[in-house]
């Protein structure tokens, strides 16, 4: 495997970005804000925080310029999520990193994920449709932002039949 060249890379699939916050093993706490609209649907706001013992968000910082041997760590964040009030489907989540060691390469990192219901082969799936994260070198104040728009969703269904010779051993 060829190394990863510098700059900014999220990994992962988006229902462990949900784990992360609201796990119960992440011992996060939330406060209620406001209602308010996101894309048009009235979605009740909780900001939350994870500490560092309970974190879950691993940060890797192997492929920045001159970072040391510090290759990834679990990080405290602490964050927004938006839910849809009508569903408790959630349509947005924000988390950024609190806390991060001195010996870290990154100054700071945060991600968005924005989530909407998509229709599929006329069912509503609540996706992802667009991801940013954005994290800042330290030694040099750089920041990098990396953005992803999601579409085209499309259904794949296969149907399978097994058969058996009447002679054979099942």
């Amino acid at each position: 495997m060829s190394a990863l060249p510098p700059g900014v890379w999220s990994t992962g699939e988006f229902a462990s970005e949900l784990v992360t916050v609201l796990a119960p093993e992440r011992n996060a706490t939330f406060k209620a804000g406001r209602t308010e609209s996101v894309r048009n649907r009235q979605a009740k706001r909780y900001s939350f925080s994870v500490d560092q013992r309970h974190s879950a968000w691993i940060l890797t910082t192997k492929n920045i310029p001159g970072s040391s041997d510090l290759s990834g760590f679990a990080c405290a964040y602490q964050g927004t999520i938006w839910i849809d009030v009508v569903t408790g489907k959630i349509l947005r989540i924000e988390m950024s990193a609190k806390d991060l060691p001195i010996r870290s390469p990154l100054l700071g990192a945060l991600s968005q994920t924005d989530y909407d219901f998509v229709d599929i082969d006329g069912t509503q799936y609540v996706l992802p449709t667009r991801t940013e994260t954005i994290s800042c070198e330290r030694r040099t104040g750089v920041c990098f932002r990396n953005e992803s728009e999601f579409h085209g969703y499309k259904k794949f269904q296969v149907n399978s039949e097994m058969t058996f010779d009447p002679g054979s051993p099942r």
